[in-house]
C-alpha cells in the first residue's frame, strides 16, 4: 500500500485591524477551533498574524475561508458557527 504524502505548507496571515480578530476568532476562540478539526489544519495566532499549518490545499482553503470572514467583519457583518460554516463550503 503506497501513501501519497501531501506537502505540509505554512502559511501566514496579516490582520491590519486587530479589533476585529476576537470576534474572527469567536469565544476562546472557538471560530478557529471549527476551521481546524473541519479542514485538518493548525492555527497559531501571535498578535496581529496567524500562522496556518497543514496539507498544502487545505491551508490554503483554511486562508480562503478566514479572509471571507475577515472581508465580511469589515463590512460590519457578524460572524457566528454559521457564517464559519459557510464561508468554510465556499473555500471548499
Amino acid at each position: 500500500m503506497t501513501r501519497h504524502l501531501e506537502a505540509v505548507a505554512h502559511l501566514q496571515m496579516e490582520f491590519d485591524d486587530n479589533t476585529l480578530l476576537p470576534p474572527l476568532f469567536g469565544e476562546r476562540d472557538r471560530n478557529l477551533e471549527r476551521i481546524e478539526e473541519r479542514l485538518g489544519v493548525a492555527l497559531v495566532s501571535r498578535g496581529n498574524r496567524l500562522v496556518i499549518s497543514g496539507p498544502g490545499p487545505r491551508a490554503e482553503m483554511a486562508r480562503t475561508a478566514l479572509e471571507s470572514l475577515y472581508g465580511g467583519l469589515k463590512r460590519g457583518r457578524d460572524i457566528d458557527s454559521a457564517a464559519v460554516d459557510a464561508a468554510l463550503r465556499l473555500a471548499e
